[in-house]
């Protein structure tokens, strides 16, 4: 209890001797640069005089260059600044309490990051289509998919209005795992206990082409991979997701086949481990490796092989263009 209100006081004693004059500055320059930087500093000040020591995993999956959103899970009141402290600039979606803090406030708004209302739905649209713009701007967000901190450190179900964010944007989601944070605060605790923790970034989940129907399964994929980096003991027992699920993750994850192959009229009719069978009424039948390969069979028989999804997309449009050409 001690140490978090040394360091709490001490964090906030930095906001407020440092936060009022860069403010002013970004108000005359425009340059809200500072004012980011600084606070970057003042999280890691907040995690190093709590006794946290960070772990980091995966930092080189990060795009570079590009906006995405990093979407990671939440288990104590540590892990934002832990992982801001980590990340690229990013801008990030608040709950609007917190806008109610002097100066931090006014600090956030001027760096991007945007409140949302979690009691007022028309008010939480306006703040995701905000979001959206800033992505299409070329701004990384982070966003919090459980919506709140967990109680145990497990995964609470992901809420859905971040994941359409992503795809209206069309940027790919950085899954980022924390773990060990429920020992260090547990939600409801005031108390901060010393230790280590692990940030684990894992690879980029594509949205690219990405329809409202593939949503569920883009959810289960950002799922699978925030949980694969939390310890054994904030797992639950894994219960295998559908069929349908399995099918839909194997296109995202194999570079966007799955959505050549719907675009071409194709419909999923078998799975089997890592390959999909698709069919289509006149064109055939097409099978999708997890190796990223391909193999498709006309109805003569004729079969073509392949890897990846734009040479799969040109073979559809040729075998499409000999059916529009061939005799009634």
């Amino acid at each position: 209890m001690i140490r978090a209100l040394f360091a709490t006081c001490l964090t906030f004693a930095y906001v407020l001797l440092i936060g009022p004059p860069l403010l002013v500055y970004a108000l005359l320059s425009g340059n809200a640069r500072p004012v980011y930087r600084v606070g970057v500093w003042g999280c890691k000040l907040g995690v190093w005089l709590a006794g946290v020591r960070l772990e980091v995993h995966g930092l080189g999956k990060i795009p570079p260059a590009r906006a995405v959103v990093f979407m990671a899970n939440h288990q104590s009141n540590v892990d934002p600044p832990a992982v801001i402290s980590i990340l690229p600039p990013i801008r990030v979606l608040v709950r609007k309490e917190i806008f109610r803090v002097p100066i931090l406030g006014r600090a956030m708004r001027r760096v991007g990051f945007i409140p949302v209302d979690r009691q007022n739905r028309e008010r939480a649209l306006r703040a995701l289509d905000e979001a959206v713009e800033s992505l299409q701007k070329g701004h990384s967000f982070l966003a919090y998919p459980e919506g709140t901190r967990s109680p145990d450190g497990r995964l609470l179900p992901f809420k859905k209005g971040v994941f359409v964010m992503a795809m209206r944007a069309q940027v790919p989601i950085v899954p980022v795992t924390v773990s060990g944070f429920t020992k260090i605060m547990r939600k409801g605790e005031r108390a901060v206990h010393p230790g280590v923790v692990r940030i684990t970034v894992h690879d980029p989940v594509p949205t690219a082409g990405l329809l409202s129907e593939d949503r569920e399964v883009l959810i289960e994929r950002v799922r699978r991979a925030i949980y694969s980096g939390l310890g054994d003991y904030e797992k639950y027992p894994e219960t295998p997701p559908p069929a349908e699920v399995m099918a839909g993750l194997h296109g995202i994850a194999s570079g966007g086949r799955h959505e050549v192959a719907l675009r071409h009229g194709f419909r999923r009719s078998d799975v089997d481990g890592e390959t999909v069978l698709y069919e289509h009424p006149r064109l055939g039948c097409l099978h999708t490796f997890g190796d990223g390969s391909w193999r498709f069979v006309a109805p003569d028989g004729a079969e073509a092989f392949g890897t990846g999804s734009r040479e799969l997309g040109d073979h559809l449009a040729q075998c499409e263009g000999k059916l529009r050409r061939a005799p009634p």
